[in-house]
């Protein structure tokens, strides 16, 4: 009996090993294990995309050290885990499997004292085709544990079956009925339903300058030749797609005159790219200035316009400013007012701020935690500059790098970065994000209960006896079914 009861519960501790890296789960009193009396181990988790499209892949980050610090009662060979990937929406609640199954295998398992493994992994996730735009919370859910072929998933509690590893947005795909037939060596644009072409070399760096002068009377582009020219995945662009917006989304601060959606989204300009959009007099606001028209282009995270620093020629009704990045830009106009406002001498456009970048909110919950369990550490990233750029985001624990990840803002742009964290080790842990430091603490688990120390050592022995067989009912049942069975 003692040698199959021992056998269960290091079955339990490698079933919960073999998940760690999914689950993380804390001890589980309910049968009275803690792998962390056998397990010392440090993770960290994230997601590599803040924003997505339907059907693009991005990534969960996840690496682990285990280290046994206790002999194993019975040793294993080799623990498998299968667990799948699964996007809830905030607002509907409708669920969207990411990855359906993802297989991690731990062999040798690590069961003698000093014994180590280490676990990388870069999972690849992706939003089906048809998925409803909004924030996501990314969960991984537990499917099955084996040790040495053994099913244990049953022994995971269900509480640690599932849990939370970020937030993501999803937003609506391009429609590749929009993109213009490619060639190899070229950047091909479809301005308006006019096609253009101008050679690009393989790292991305135009061969030749574009220049456009206004298509249809409309929309101008312009970027010096040497210019580079990148898609999302740093490759060098393959086409530029430039349509008028119908129905643009409405401005507080201003009057939409025109609007043009520019596409791909996350294509780069390095340096920027200049824009001319044409506006029509008679479009205006009665009795607005214009020479205080300027180009806005649409944040769609924040849901807002943001001002770009932009010029007036108003002999030729064109106003030109600069882009870094593509999304939806306009011509706006001061909102029509009940009474006209006293004329204002014009102010020479001052040139952009450059990219500066203001790390805050740290949060670090809990700020106490058993070993093992899990810390969520977040905080905010801004770019208060005028231009946009890219920050490179350190997270450190004790002084020790943990991840590092380059995060591109556009101007006024903010982004919330999101870990998950655990460490098995009691102690306190400084957090440092950013600049911004912090700490929690990792505190013994709660002791047992001790016997009752009025009874006398054979009574106590007896009532503990009774009461482990009546806690472990089931595997007294299932020691004595392989007993019969041998």
């Amino acid at each position: 009996m003692k040698q199959g009861n021992r056998a269960w519960r290091s079955a339990v501790v490698l079933a919960l090993l073999a998940c760690y890296v999914l689950v993380a789960p804390s001890p589980v009193s309910g049968i009275n294990i803690n792998p962390y009396d056998y397990f010392d181990v440090d993770y960290c988790i994230s997601l590599s995309n803040a924003e997505v499209e339907e059907g693009e892949e991005f990534s969960l980050e996840a690496s682990a050290q285990v280290k046994c610090i206790k002999d194993l009662p019975v040793g294993a060979n080799q623990a498998e885990v299968t667990g799948q990937f699964v996007a809830r929406h905030k607002e509907t609640g409708d669920t969207e499997v990411l990855r359906a199954a993802y297989d991690i295998t731990i062999s040798p398992v690590p069961d003698w004292k000093g014994d180590t493994y280490e676990l990388t992994e870069s999972i690849g996730l992706a939003f089906p085709e048809g998925s409803q735009p909004g924030d996501y919370e990314v969960v991984a859910e537990l499917v099955l544990v084996s040790i040495d072929g053994w099913d244990v998933t049953d022994l995971v509690p269900e509480s640690k079956k599932s849990v939370s590893l970020g937030t993501v947005t999803c937003v609506v795909a391009e429609d590749d009925e929009d993109v213009p037939e490619t060639l190899p060596g070229y950047l091909t644009l479809n301005v308006l339903g006019n096609i253009y072409r101008f050679e690009i070399r393989d790292d991305g760096s135009l061969a030749e300058p574009l220049e456009l002068s206004l298509v249809e009377d409309k929309v101008g582009l312009c970027l010096e030749e040497g210019a580079f020219c990148l898609d999302s995945d740093d490759e060098p662009l393959e086409y530029i797609y430039v349509v008028e917006e119908a129905d643009p989304p409405a401005c507080e601060d201003g009057f939409v005159v025109r609007a043009y959606e520019f596409r791909p989204r996350r294509a780069r300009f390095d340096p920027g790219l200049e824009i001319a959009l044409s506006y029509d007099v008679a479009e205006l606001p009665q009795d607005d200035d214009e020479e205080e028209l300027w180009i806005a282009c649409y944040d769609s995270s924040a849901g807002a316009w943001v001002s770009l620093e932009s010029e007036v020629d108003v002999a030729e009704s064109i106003v030109t400013a600069e882009a870094e990045h593509f999304t939806t830009f306009a011509v706006m106009a001061e909102p029509p007012a009940e009474s006209p406002p006293p004329p204002t001498p014009p102010t020479p456009p001052s040139p952009p701020a450059p990219a500066s970048f203001v790390v805050s909110n740290l949060s670090i919950t809990p700020g106490q935690v058993e070993p093992g369990q899990r810390v969520a550490i977040s905080a905010e990233l801004k770019n208060t500059g005028g231009t946009a750029g890219t920050y490179t985001l350190e997270l450190l624990i004790n002084g020790e790098l943990q991840d590092s990840r380059e995060i591109a803002l556009a101007p006024q742009e903010s982004q919330e970065v999101t870990y998950q964290v655990g460490r098995s080790g009691e102690g306190e842990y400084t957090v440092t994000l950013g600049g911004q430091t912090g700490k929690f603490t990792v505190v013994g688990a709660s002791p047992a209960d001790s016997a009752n120390p009025g009874s006398s050592p054979e009574s106590a022995s007896d009532s503990s006896l009774l009461s482990r067989l009546l806690r472990d009912w089931l595997l007294i049942v299932i020691v004595v079914f392989l007993l019969l069975c041998v």
